[in-house]
């Protein structure tokens, strides 16, 4: 079992004026290519595993934050299992979602 980030930012505005190979992302100050945030999905989708995105509170914005909980192969039930101990805790809702 792996715990790892969702994205390397939080949710952030999307950026259409803009061809996709054009857009940056700004993180810890710094311009990044877009597609780097690509890079933690790929953690689990290139090799196939099963992972579930778990919402685990919101930034200082208020924007929603989130892991991904990767198994082993064929392990479908232990990610999901895993990843079911958030509904023990009180979802946290960003504004204007509640």
């Amino acid at each position: 079992m792996l715990i790892a980030p969702c994205s390397t930012v939080a949710a952030f505005p999307l950026d259409e004026a803009r061809p996709r190979e054009e857009r940056v992302l700004r993180v810890n100050g710094r311009d990044r290519d877009y597609n780097d945030q690509l890079f933690w999905a790929g953690l689990a989708t290139l090799p196939s595993l099963p992972a579930t995105s778990v919402p685990i509170g919101l930034n200082g914005q208020g924007l929603p934050l989130g892991v991904q909980v990767i198994a082993g192969a064929w392990e479908d039930r232990t990610a999901l299992a895993a990843a079911a101990i958030e509904a023990l805790r009180p979802a946290t809702w960003p504004p204007g979602f509640a």
